[in-house]
């Protein structure tokens, strides 16, 4: 073996190493807040509220943004770097425009909108609240997510991961020194510390640019929606398209007993511990590559036909084990405080239902996010 193949091999044992200690991150800081989201409220008709508006947190602050990430990579992978700091800049100043004006909408019209959506007619005041902390959240982790492209790009994979990771332990840490004095709201208002965390941190270390003061910047880079829609109005719209099911899927359940939404909440959660182990590690390694590989389609689909074939593999074994030992998995994380025997009895029930969605949705994420990263020229 050449020294070139030895440091090579030891790059990639670092990278890999770097990999885990991120998605480890991400998992432990995911699990205390769950944590502290049972303890504190259990299943409850605030936290049924939170969940379902939460589907407004994910498209704005997840999907929108990741869809702009996943076209950037492929589009603008070999620009130079000032080039796709533009683009980056771009976005962040449309979205952020975008977003202003959703908030103005939701302050003029949200009552009418959730009463339209949700059987909770009595809690309007509590839904309007919650979503004044989730607009400004979605905002900073939207920023911090397209930011987050130009670290994938460059290989530096670690401040990207871990971004959810700060998010989830910012919550936690508001949850358990707040929930008792300000209720659901401290969820909500510890995401919004998160994002904020995140997006100056990922915005002062990425961008070269930042001797533009920060005010300024939604006015200097006024080519914003024309970087959004050339690089990713077709994935908005079917994430739109998601969006109107997952809406009606929450919307259903507010018309379901009190607490329903709850334990959904808690076995999607339980879930996607197991997905963040399984398929963030592989997908944030895999996607900046793919560019580089395309002009080899067939060592491409090779590689990729591999790994889906693993994650389906290691997402059965997942399954059966949640099926058989889910139970003892929630007592272990969860039942404490105010998420009691009865509760966990509740989420396995639903959990015993879903975890046989869990192969699929490992390789359904991954094919989705790899065409999507696929150059269109």
């Amino acid at each position: 073996m050449t020294i070139f193949q030895i440091k090579r091999t030891l790059e990639i044992m670092l990278l890999k190493s770097h990999l885990i200690i991120a998605s480890s991150f991400v998992l432990g800081g995911g699990l205390l807040r769950e944590i502290a989201i049972a303890r504190t409220f259990g299943i409850s008709k605030e936290l049924d509220i939170y969940v379902a508006l939460s589907s407004i947190y994910l498209f704005l602050g997840t999907q929108i943004p990741t869809s702009i990430e996943t076209s950037i990579i492929s589009k603008h992978a070999n620009m130079k770097e000032t080039e796709i700091e533009d683009v980056i800049l771009s976005s962040i100043s449309f979205l952020t425009w975008c977003y202003i004006f959703i908030g103005i909408i939701i302050i003029l019209f949200g009552k009418n909108i959730f009463k339209l959506l949700f059987n909770f007619k009595e809690e309007t005041d509590i839904a309007i609240k919650i979503l004044v902390f989730m607009i400004p959240s979605a905002l900073f982790l939207a920023n911090s997510v397209i930011i987050r492209s130009l670290l994938f790009i460059k290989d530096r994979q670690f401040i990207g991961i871990i971004i959810p990771g700060v998010i989830s332990v910012s919550a936690a840490v508001s949850i358990s020194m707040l929930g008792k004095f300000i209720g659901i709201y401290a969820l909500p208002l510890g995401t919004l510390i998160g994002g904020i965390v995140s997006f100056f941190a990922t915005y002062r270390k990425e961008i070269r640019s930042n001797r533009i003061k920060f005010f300024n910047l939604f006015l200097s880079h006024p080519r914003g929606f024309m970087a959004l829609a050339s690089a990713a109005v077709i994935i908005i719209l079917g994430e739109c398209v998601f969006q109107v099911g997952y809406t009606a899927e929450r919307s259903i359940g507010s018309r379901l007993p009190q607490g329903s939404l709850s334990t959904y909440y808690y076995s999607l959660a339980l879930l996607n511990v197991f997905l963040t182990v399984i398929i963030s590690p592989n997908n944030v390694y895999l996607f900046p590559k793919i560019a580089k590989w395309y002009n080899n389609k067939e060592r491409l689909f090779y590689r990729i036909r591999r790994i889906i074939i693993a994650l389906f593999f290691i997402g059965c074994v997942s399954s059966v084990t949640i099926a058989n030992f889910g139970h003892y998995i929630l007592q272990i994380f969860l039942e404490r405080g105010k998420f009691g025997s009865e509760e966990t009895t509740l989420t396995f029930s639903a959990l015993q239902i879903l975890c046989y969605a869990l192969p699929i949705m490992c390789c359904a994420r991954t094919v989705s996010y790899t065409h999507l990263t696929l150059p269109t020229n």
